[in-house]
């Protein structure tokens, strides 16, 4: 509430008056004590008439400059102001009709003919200096009461605009420093003038507001009548802000407005007032930025004063504000508070949040009550977020931090976010494998995402290029709706492998910055760091939960079975007893058909090892043993390594590497200890599982580094 000073202050501050810091109060006390002395050369210029001329200029300007920050400007600039006031004012000012500029032209011409009828500077400064000291017992507190945006300023601006460093926290002072100023010696005359017009300005206004009869007390009394006494510091600043971005007429359509709710409503008279007339200039704000003429603005808010008497709630009017703004295009108005709460309006002690009912009545598609995803448009920022209403009477969003800071003020647009909108606002996504695992690429970038139905289709480019793959296309069957996570808009999907299995993922995005991915691993869903692909498997890299690293979670997107190719089948000679298998036999040769096969298995990580012994006994047992939907899961898990769709059969794998050093008994103890270690878990799976049959594919290497496969068909125990 500062406006009125800091137009006073820019009149007073010229870049060539020294604005001096002191208490801040509101008595004119330090007029009695100020000295206009005939001595002084500059006093003379009191009686010359051009120097008059001058004063005269500059004490209309500002009052120009002053009246439209009071209620004198309202009363100037509208019939409806002046009716409104001679109606509930039982002794109106007698200048209320004929016009304030004029009351003061007239004064000043006065005090200027008595001047200059003085015929000397003694008698001449004499007559100015009993002119101000006849408001020094005047306080400004009844100017402040007329005032639109109240007396406080602690900033002067210059002519160009700039900030000064001053500080002017006393009013008063700088008048009392005016009136001695006009006649300071040192101060060029045209100067001179301009602060004496402006001093005689600020005493006239002064003067006038003030006392039993002055404007201020009549105004007072007519606020009384209408039930708005208690309202009026709280709603002034925002009819000030309509008479200004719209028109006098315009503001007292929203006193009226405000007046009718205060009868309505009188034991919330100063909370639906300020709620009511804060949300009113909000919508002609909101309509003037939308190019709404002015008589257009005036008729929306007469509409709303048609509306307040059948208005059942306290805020009922002040939604209607809202809609109209809305539907016309400017966005709902909100402010950010503390920890980043959106909010509508607060008196400091309750605060309006947006209401559902609000949502409804403009976001096609929304219902109360109804969990749902809303895109919300900050239009300022040029950001949109989503955010989540949960139900019940009331939204409360939290704004980002990173987009929105406590006390700003931007206009909201919502619409309910789809599945199809959610996909559409998703841009390019770039991922890394910045923990090094191998056998995937070092960056992989998501440069597109399409929707069709439920198919949700992403195209993946990877560098560099994994087994001379340079990008590729990844499919998921998306959930039937969204749901929101911690501040994300989370998009659920299914990616089906070759053996009918379906891995659950998600596209995680608030809206604005990049969108990120998770997997299901086990109940809960874990951050995705890389998605890769070799022809054959999409590999995950995962947050491995809560253990330290990551894991890689894969997935086959076509058949491993091209990536090996077997010798022949060696029914005899087996490096190892078999004793209590139905079918015995070995692969005397396990091929590599792909460089990549060939560089996981030079490498020899247990994890890799395991996952060639698990595709090796894939084609083992889908072209030797004739299985049907032979299902691989996964090796690090705990049960079986593959097993059929119909729990029939269970099978056993692992990839024995084998090194030149080991001598051939020692072989054979190795392959005899595995065999016996898988064979007990084969009995543990039989226990589990209602399979009949049980499979060991061991996978080893032998002293000349050839890839063997030794297989044991055994049956369950009745």
């Amino acid at each position: 509430m500062f406006l009125v000073v800091v137009a006073a202050l820019a009149l007073i501050h010229q870049g060539d008056l020294n604005c001096k810091a002191q208490e801040n109060v509101l008595d004119l006390s330090q007029l009695n004590s100020i000295s206009i002395g005939s001595n002084s050369s500059a006093a003379s210029d009191l009686l010359d008439p051009s120097f008059w001329g001058e004063v005269n200029a500059a004490t209309r300007q500002t009052f120009l400059q002053l009246a439209p920050q009071t209620v004198i400007g309202f009363l100037n600039g509208s019939q409806d102001w002046r009716d409104w006031l001679g109606n509930y004012s039982a002794n109106p000012p007698p200048w209320l009709h004929d016009g304030f500029i004029d009351k003061v032209n007239s004064g000043v011409f006065q005090l200027g003919s008595a001047a200059l009828g003085s015929k000397n500077a003694e008698q001449a400064a004499s007559t100015i200096q009993s002119f101000a000291q006849a408001a020094s017992s005047y306080t400004l507190a009844a100017v402040d009461y007329v005032s639109l945006n109240g007396l406080t300023s602690l900033r002067t601006y210059t002519d160009t605009g700039s900030i000064s460093e001053a500080t002017c926290v006393s009013f008063p002072a700088q008048l009392a420093q005016l009136y001695t100023d006009s006649v300071d010696s040192s101060i060029p005359s045209q100067l001179r003038a301009k602060y004496l017009g402006k001093a005689i300005a600020i005493t006239e206004l002064t003067v006038l507001v003030s006392g039993s009869d002055g404007l201020t007390a009549k105004f007072s009394g007519a606020l009384d009548k209408v039930g708005l006494s208690a309202s009026w510091d709280t709603i002034k600043p925002f009819l000030s802000e309509i008479g200004t971005k719209v028109s006098a007429r315009a503001s007292f359509l929203a006193f009226s407005l405000a007046a009718k709710l205060a009868q309505r409503f009188p034991q919330n008279a100063v909370w639906v007032t300020g709620l009511t007339a804060d949300r009113v200039e909000s919508m002609a704000e909101g309509l003037k930025q939308e190019g709404f003429t002015n008589d257009a603005v005036e008729q929306k808010i007469s509409g709303l004063v048609q509306a307040a008497g059948d208005a059942t709630n306290p805020d009922d009017v002040a939604m209607d504000a809202d809609v109209i703004r809305y539907q016309a295009g400017a966005g709902l108005s909100v402010k950010i508070g503390s920890q980043d709460r959106i909010f509508e309006y607060t008196d400091g002690q309750t605060m309006e949040v947006i209401q559902a009912s609000f949502l409804q009545k403009v976001v096609q598609g929304f219902q109360i009550g109804q969990d749902t995803v809303l895109a919300v448009d900050y239009v300022e920022k040029g950001v949109t977020v989503y955010h989540e209403y949960t139900g019940g009477d009331n939204w409360n969003p939290t704004a980002p931090s990173d987009v929105a800071q406590q006390g700003d003020i931007v206009s909201l647009k919502m619409q309910v976010l789809t599945r199809d909108g959610f996909v559409a606002n998703l841009h390019k996504v770039s991922l890394v494998n910045y923990v090094g695992k191998n056998w995937v690429s070092d960056r992989t970038d998501i440069g597109s995402f399409a929707l069709n139905g439920n198919d949700l289709s992403m195209l993946l480019a990877q560098d560099p290029a994994v087994q001379g793959i340079p990008d590729f296309v990844l499919h998921g069957t998306v959930d039937q709706k969204l749901s929101f996570i911690r501040g994300d808009a989370v998009l659920q999907f299914g990616v089906l492998d070759i053996f009918g299995k379906t891995r659950e993922m998600r596209v995680y995005h608030d809206g604005y910055s990049q969108p990120s991915f998770g997997i299901q691993a086990g109940s809960p869903f874990l951050p995705a760091a890389l998605l890769s692909y070799d022809g054959t498997r999409l590999k995950v890299v995962y947050e491995a939960g809560d253990r330290v690293g990551f894991n890689v979670a894969t997935i086959y997107e076509s058949s491993p079975l091209p990536l090996y190719s077997f010798g022949q089948v060696d029914l005899a000679d087996l490096p190892v007893a078999t004793a209590g298998a139905s079918n015995a036999f070995q692969i005397s040769q396990v091929t590599f058909t792909r460089p990549l096969e060939k560089a996981m298995f030079d490498a020899g990580a247990p994890y890799d090892l395991a996952r060639l012994g698990v595709e090796i006994a894939y084609k083992v047992g889908t072209e030797n043993l004739g299985l049907k939907d032979l299902v691989i899961n996964e090796p690090s898990q705990i049960g079986p390594d593959l097993i059929t769709k119909d729990d029939a059969v269970v099978v056993q794998a692992r990839f024995l590497k084998i090194t030149s050093l080991y001598t051939q008994q020692q072989i054979q103890d190795a392959l005899q200890q595995n065999l016996q270690d898988m064979l007990g878990e084969l009995k543990s799976d039989f226990k589990v599982h209602s399979a009949h049959t049980g499979v060991i594919v061991l996978s080893y290497t032998d002293a000349n580094d050839n890839i063997k496969a030794i297989v044991l068909e055994i049956q369950k125990s009745p």
